[in-house]
């Protein structure tokens, strides 16, 4: 009989309802097939936490004997069984809260640039979502058991973000072949049909999703890349469930994506337009120095219009007490990274004399005044100072750019010859 590992819920009650509901749910089934069990046959599905690695024996688990014995079951099914086939719709959560240390381990294999060798030079907190968890829990028992199948149905995300290109090419060294069916319907990107007609989402959420097959024979040479196959499924959700439910693996028309290096993509690009942007100079190279703009986690307060009025206001706030000035300037509860006290023992450290007035692009267009006390954090929580200090005097040119979405190779940008703030764009 297939094994089966369920994925642990939040709450004991709901892994104990979805665990009862699974049991409940596969007698029936086998009892509608005909199927007699003999006497004190239990079903192979196991209560468990699939994010974590098995671990001793136990004699002894929270409420009774029974859970002792399915842990050491569970334990038994994930150190001595081989996985030939993982089937899910695993959890999506950015803000994961699954960090044990077998599975953090394995993540690092995702969060290096392809080849392996080099930590990933992008922010990899998007690649902790748990449904990426999953594909290499998943993967990690295909390769141990050196083949089979991989089938989820997670976000879209990871088929075409930059910032997972380490885990693409590292899924392209385990697998032969990598299913796709992009559903497309992301609300956040504001996703249409390529006729401009409506594209919803086959599920009530935010996210798009795809259907992916990832299949490993164990024939392919370990110096190969897996080939890549995908199908764009556009339009409205009763047509994509139509498809889906017309079609199989073997009818549905992929499309065989070549694996270009460095991002490589599973989704369709036009290479020839990369080859005419590829001749331009990156930007990352051009940047020797860059940092987010400053944040002062108080703008109505630390920014202004006026030079003089800026003036007027630091001068009252440093004459009163803590709790005054808090009223007096509708400052609120103090902050992490902000304070009364820090911003006034920032202001009396810097000086009186107001030497540190100075100009800053606070939109675009939009020239302020603030007071930029250097790389101390107190009057601004976050004053960047490394490299707002090189543009106090109005003498250097700052860059500015900010990312489209998921597309990092589109920007919106802005030039300033002032110190600019976080949500200057």
């Amino acid at each position: 009989m297939e094994q089966h590992l369920l994925p642990r819920l939040n709450g004991f009650e709901l892994l104990m309802a979805s665990y009862a509901m699974a049991h409940l749910q596969l007698d029936l089934l086998l009892a509608e097939l005909g199927f007699k069990p003999k006497k004190d046959q239990r079903l192979r599905v196991y209560l468990t936490n699939s994010l974590e690695e098995h671990h001793p024996d136990t004699d002894t688990l929270f409420y009774a004997q029974w859970l002792s014995d399915e842990a050491n079951e569970a334990n038994r099914i994930k150190r001595d069984t081989p996985v030939m086939c993982v089937i899910g719709n695993p959890p999506y959560s950015g803000e994961s809260a699954n960090k044990g240390e077998w599975i953090m381990k394995l993540m690092d294999d995702y969060k290096k640039e392809p080849g392996g060798k080099e930590k990933l030079k992008d922010v990899t907190k998007w690649i902790n979502d748990d449904y990426v968890k999953f594909m290499r829990f998943a993967q990690y028992f295909i390769e141990k058991n050196g083949s089979g199948v991989l089938a989820f149905i997670n976000p879209h995300g990871y088929l075409d973000n930059p910032t997972f290109r380490g885990m693409r090419w590292n899924l392209l060294k385990t697998y032969d072949k990598i299913y796709t069916i992009d559903l497309h319907g992301n609300s956040t990107k504001k996703e249409t049909s390529p006729d401009g007609s409506a594209d919803e989402n086959v599920f009530d959420i935010l996210q798009g999703v795809s259907i992916n097959l990832l299949v490993k024979t164990g024939q392919k040479k370990s110096s190969e890349l897996g080939k890549v196959f995908h199908y764009d499924l556009y339009g409205k959700r009763d047509k994509k469930y139509d498809f889906l439910i017309s079609n199989s693996v073997n009818s549905v028309k992929y499309k065989k994506l070549p694996n270009v290096a460095p991002n490589y993509f599973f989704v369709t690009k036009d290479f020839d337009a990369q080859r005419q942007y590829d001749k331009g100079f990156y930007i990352p190279d051009l940047l020797k120095s860059k940092s987010l703009g400053i944040a002062t986690a108080r703008d109505s307060f630390t920014i202004n219009f006026s030079k003089q009025k800026l003036k007027k206001i630091i001068s009252e706030f440093l004459e009163l007490g803590a709790e005054d000035a808090r009223h007096k300037f509708d400052l609120g509860k103090d902050a992490r990274d902000w304070s009364v006290e820090g911003a006034k023992a920032d202001l009396l450290k810097a000086g009186p004399d107001f030497k540190n007035l100075v100009q800053v692009s606070y939109r675009p267009f939009d020239v302020r005044f603030t007071y930029f006390t250097g790389r101390s954090k107190g009057f601004h929580c976050m004053p960047r100072g490394e490299i707002m200090q090189h543009l106090v005097n109005d003498r250097n040119l700052a860059l500015i750019l900010v990312g489209i979405g998921r597309d990092l190779d589109s920007f919106n940008f802005f030039i300033s010859n002032h110190i600019t703030d976080k949500s200057l764009i």
